[in-house]
């Protein structure tokens, strides 16, 4: 199996290390096609994708814009709950509040936009996905919602 080194640059600009630890080797696969992925790690805080310019749906797949309205005074996040059978649903706030608080760490919910006070959003969905807004200063569920038709307004 060949070996071969790498060298990877920090983006500290003060420090500019050099890292010459990092070996790499890899074996052509002996029947089929053989995939490879990059995990990205940042040293800096992510993104704030409430400033991030979705491109519009395309004809070819089923995807539709959704606005969420935070009419609130202060942040709201949005959520999307990755649990596609729509259960969440039936789910009263209290016991969505409650499944949202032990769920975190599975990651069921997943973080989409930060909507900031007395402004509206769109975000890029499906048909039948749900999603949740947190108060931002509580973390407490407020409302839930599920995505029906094109164009749909959540207001928060």
């Amino acid at each position: 199996m060949p070996i071969r080194k790498s060298r990877w640059l920090s983006e500290d600009a003060l420090i500019q290390l050099t890292i010459l630890i990092s070996l790499h080797g890899g074996c052509p696969p002996v029947k089929g096609t053989k995939w490879s992925a990059n995990v990205w790690i940042w040293n800096r805080k992510s993104p704030d994708k409430s400033e991030a310019k979705d491109l519009p749906p395309t004809k070819e797949d089923d995807s539709m814009a959704v606005s969420f309205v935070n009419t609130r005074s202060h942040p709201v996040e949005v959520y999307w709950d990755s649990d596609v059978s729509g259960a969440t649903m039936t789910l009263d706030l209290k016991e969505l509040r409650e499944l949202f608080r032990d769920d975190k760490r599975h990651r069921r919910f997943q973080k989409q936009i930060v909507v900031p006070p007395k402004r509206e959003l769109e975000l890029t969905s499906y048909e039948s996905h749900v999603f949740v807004a947190v108060d931002v200063d509580s973390d407490e569920v407020i409302w839930k919602g599920q995505v029906e038709s094109k164009g749909q307004m959540f207001e928060i």
